[in-house]
């Protein structure tokens, strides 16, 4: 006779083989979708971000549906608040930036100019590094540009997605724990706890990288308009003239790791090089040091573990996110990124041999994850060890729970289950 397959070995039942079917056809879908789904988005980092206030408010009492009304309108409010401030001086700013970044080129170039018939190199050297100079001049930048240029104007052409994005938001956050409980009792029964696991593992890095990437933008976006009009006092005016609109991309382009925070000096670097050098060195000066603090002080404990790439890995994920889906594309690799390394590792140890539970693959995962959350495993889900036996954290023979592996007596393999977890 043929020995029996493993369990997780056996054909898989015709639900599972639906699921699997329809989450291609979603798939397919969404990629077809393509720019109609970027409000939608948008909406989803939103109610990552909203959610443990909408919660917490529950908690105390409230019922949701107000719960989620007071932290919408509160967040309306502070953005509307944020705009009458800003809003005037940056449109300024932005105009009169405009207006003279032609004058900034000249005196860039015209500064390096200057440094170039300085040097003292052979004329071999001196043809070679012009011939470099005029091929570097025939770059197209509007070729450069038009991933960018075309990403704003995708967001500004969703601009229906985006007046409709109020009510979405309310909806989905209001129902969001049913939605969620809804969604795991539609997969089959054996992949309820992989699926609640592989859910708060998404929900941990994408919530935590939405909430990080808030607090630290903000930090940086102030932190840039008050050494910027620092520098005004102790360097040159001019700072001053356009510390709205640099503070603003700053925070802005955080959204970019490594990258945005060189884009968002060198406008920086073009204004003070109005001022000579001094300028220039001052204001690189001011970049490299924000960023240095905020390396070392605020991402270690603002965005902690969850989002902990090397800059090799970012870098890739970067320009891969950027071809595939433009701006948008970009900013969201770094959080997709680290979500797939973490469902890989809970795979990893859920497929060993022999196999870890739900709540011990977690556990290796994310201990503090593993701490916060209930337990996902059908066999946890019971009272305690029966007759002084301790719980098995890989299970019985065959991969199965311990309350289902066939050494088990009858009484224990009868028992009913606890609710699930949700």
């Amino acid at each position: 006779m043929t020995a029996a397959l493993p369990r997780r070995l056996q054909q898989p039942p015709r639900r599972a083989a639906l699921f699997v079917v329809s989450a291609v056809l979603l798939l397919a879908f969404l990629l077809v979708a393509g720019s109609a789904l970027r409000p939608f988005v948008v909406g989803l980092l939103l109610i990552f971000l909203l959610s443990p206030l909408v919660d917490r408010l529950a908690q105390l009492g409230l019922s949701r549906s107000l719960a989620t009304l007071i932290v919408i309108l509160l967040a309306a409010a502070g953005i509307l608040a944020l705009l009458a401030i800003i809003l005037t001086p940056l449109v300024a700013q932005a105009a009169s930036f405009a207006d003279d970044l032609p004058r900034f080129i000249s005196v860039v170039r015209r500064g390096l100019d200057d440094a170039y018939a300085g040097l003292n190199l052979a004329p071999e050297v001196r043809q070679a590094l012009d011939d470099l100079v005029a091929g570097a001049g025939r770059v197209d930048v509007v070729s450069l540009l038009r991933p960018i240029v075309g990403g704003a104007i995708g967001v500004i052409g969703g601009a229906v997605g985006y007046v409709i994005l109020p009510a979405w938001i309310f909806f989905v956050l209001r129902d969001w724990p049913s939605l969620t409980a809804s969604f795991v009792q539609a997969m089959p029964a054996s992949w309820r706890p992989d699926v609640q696991a592989l859910a708060a593992i998404t929900s941990r890095a994408l919530g935590r990288w939405v909430r990080a990437q808030l607090v630290l933008g903000g930090v940086v976006g102030a932190a840039s308009f008050v050494g910027l009009q620092l520098l005004a006092v102790i360097v040159d005016p001019v700072f001053a003239r356009y510390a709205v609109l640099l503070a603003l991309a700053a925070g802005l382009l955080e959204l970019l790791p490594l990258i945005g925070p060189v884009i968002s000096a060198v406008p920086a670097v073009l204004v003070g090089a109005t001022a000579g050098l001094p300028g220039v060195v001052a204001a690189l000066l001011l970049y490299t040091a924000i960023q240095q603090i905020e390396n070392q002080a605020l991402v270690p404990k603002i965005q902690g573990a969850a989002i902990n790439l090397h800059p090799g890995v970012v870098i890739v994920a970067l320009v891969v996110g950027g071809a595939v889906a433009g701006l948008l594309g970009a900013i969201l690799s770094l959080p997709l990124t680290a979500v797939a390394r973490d469902a890989y590792r809970y795979a990893f140890h859920r497929l060993g041999d022999p196999p870890a539970t739900p709540s011990a693959a977690i556990a290796i995962v994310s201990p503090s994850l593993a701490a916060a959350s209930p337990s996902v495993d059908p066999a946890r889900r019971r009272p305690g060890p029966r007759h002084g036996r301790s719980p098995n954290v890989h299970g019985d023979a065959e991969g199965l729970p311990p309350a289902q592996s066939p050494s088990r007596s009858s009484s224990s393999r009868t028992s009913t289950p606890g609710p699930v977890d949700r």
